[in-house]
């Protein structure tokens, strides 16, 4: 019934184009595992994506020290593609909360 969660084919790929890197055909349940690295560009950042799957797949999103999760529900893929592509190319920053010098 899950077995579609584990395996890997074109429309996992299609959301990420050119950025897969992932060379397996199968995810290991429970696993975190690399499938995207999208390369700083311009004033950007490096951005790593994971999967996660549990049955339901879960994004990852990783930059730096820190790490954004998706839901499981449709589009997820989508969403992380596009929040590292994002990352990658400086239109979505990430910094420390701060008020007065103070973190908020």
């Amino acid at each position: 019934m899950f077995d579609r969660t584990y395996r890997v084919d074109a429309s996992d790929k299609r959301p990420f184009g050119t950025h897969w890197v992932f060379k397996g055909t199968v995810f290991e349940h429970g696993k975190p595992t690399r499938i995207a690295v999208y390369r700083k560009n311009w004033y950007g950042q490096t951005a790593r994506v994971y999967v996660d799957a549990l049955p339901a797949r879960f994004y990852e999103v990783r930059v730096g020290g820190r790490i954004f999760c998706t839901g499981s529900t449709d589009g997820m893929a989508e969403l992380a593609a596009d929040m590292a592509k994002a990352i990658s190319t400086g239109m979505l920053t990430i910094r420390e909360a701060t008020r007065g010098g103070k973190v908020a």
